[in-house]
């Protein structure tokens, strides 16, 4: 009976320090219900891409004489359109191999292989037709064998539930505070809302052209004119169903790729995209006429 007892004990869980990132799809479950066999077949395909991310988080540091290179990836739990990401705080420290370097530089460097990543998510699922949002912060957590729970985990959670509205990641006050030293790093704040969010636009458009090569800014271009095709069709739709929340989830995506384009270095783009020359964005039926 000992024997059987000790087999059933579970060690106590360590919450330490982690920067968490909560990530969900959004029109998963209008899909579900409203896509045809073709359509729900993509999106399977997508979501068992993301299901094969899971994966411990893993930090190499290589000594190379004069020079150390780290490198790493987070630790990642999905479970149906979700997805978590987390590093152990701690851990990432670990990384930084320049004793020079300013003292929150491991979050940033983090921070800026969330971006490539969450860009890549965005852009695959724009291909069906569906955006992406989240929440991202810093705090105790558990994570281990799929299993996440801790402070950081609500917050980040809440933050995608509660505050980000649109598309957009949101930033809580701990990563705010641990950027100050970076100012030019991709946060921004919404003069509409005040709601500090990760800026992934920019790195979404690049990398729907799906990698470096001769085809690539063809693919950048096709991404682009499919999204604003798309983008003005589910505008028209929710104004003529009067879904005013979904309609406008919409137009903050445009606005914000609108933005994004035309703050892309021209030399990157090829002479089919078109991007905006005003202030303000226009509407997607003057982009696309």
């Amino acid at each position: 009976m000992e024997e059987i007892q000790k087999t059933r004990t579970i060690a106590e869980p360590g919450f330490v320090e982690h920067l968490t990132v909560f990530v969900d799809f959004i029109g998963t479950s209008e899909a579900a219900g409203g896509w045809g066999e073709a359509a729900l077949s993509d999106l399977t395909q997508l979501l068992l891409a993301v299901a094969q991310l899971k994966g411990d988080f893993v930090m190499n540091v290589e000594d190379k004489g004069e020079t150390k290179l780290s490198t790493f990836r987070p630790q990642i739990t999905t479970f149906s359109d979700h997805i978590v990401l987390s590093y152990p705080v701690s851990e990432l420290a670990k990384a930084v191999v320049d004793s020079g370097a300013k003292s929150d530089i491991h979050i940033l460097t983090a921070l800026q292989q969330v971006e490539g990543i969450i860009a890549q998510l965005a852009a695959d699922a724009m291909r069906l037709g569906l955006m992406i949002r989240g929440g991202a912060a810093i705090g105790p957590l558990y994570h281990s064998g799929g299993a996440v729970l801790g402070k950081a985990m609500v917050e980040a959670y809440e933050l995608e539930s509660k505050v980000a509205v649109y598309p957009r990641i949101a930033v809580s006050g701990s990563i705010q505070a641990a950027l100050t030293q970076f100012p030019g790093y991709r946060i921004r704040k919404d003069d509409r809302d005040g709601i500090v969010y990760l800026d992934y636009f920019g790195s979404m458009i690049l990398k729907s052209g799906s990698g470096p090569g001769p085809d690539m800014m063809a693919n950048v271009k096709l991404w682009l004119d499919t999204t604003r095709q798309r983008i003005t069709q589910n505008m028209e739709k929710f104004a003529a169903e009067s879904a005013w929340n979904k309609y406008a989830k919409w137009a903050w995506f445009r606005n914000e790729l609108e933005r994004a384009l035309k703050g892309i270095n021209p030399g990157l783009l090829s002479e089919g995209v078109k991007v905006p020359t005003q202030g303000v964005p226009p509407s997607a039926d003057q982009l696309l006429a």
